[in-house]
């Protein structure tokens, strides 16, 4: 099974993880970062890089360019198989989270902060 997603520029997504599956990203279009466990990669078109499950990851477009990327999961499951472990308001939902995840968590939050943040009143000019 194969999804194919936009991420708009100046984007971080929730930092997620596969319960029962691993999933394959192949990036199609643009720059993107991508948080995997205790690593940050920066993958470009025609890069791909494979997920293993349970491990942490999330993606990251800095750039100003829309990145495109197709996730690929190859015996998907019913069961409930997605885990939200943190958002980008820098709420981070796991309780006695393990060294690994901890160290995933202050990437995450890392990249977060490297969100261009605009001031209030171009927010709402916008």
């Amino acid at each position: 099974m194969s999804t194919q997603m936009n991420i708009h520029p100046n984007t971080v997504t929730a930092l997620l993880s596969h319960r029962v599956v691993d999933i394959t990203i192949a990036v199609e279009l643009g720059q993107l970062n991508l948080l995997v466990g205790e690593r940050l990669y920066t993958l470009s078109s025609g890069h791909n890089i494979t997920i293993p499950k349970n491990t942490l990851y999330a993606y990251a477009n800095l750039s100003a360019a829309q990145a495109v990327v197709t996730e690929r999961i190859e015996n998907p499951t019913f069961a409930k198989d997605i885990v939200v472990h943190a958002d980008v308001d820098g709420v981070i939902y796991d309780i006695n989270a393990t060294p690994t995840m901890q160290v995933s968590h202050s990437l995450y939050l890392g990249l977060v902060d490297m969100l261009i943040k605009l001031p209030v009143h171009e927010k709402l000019s916008a």
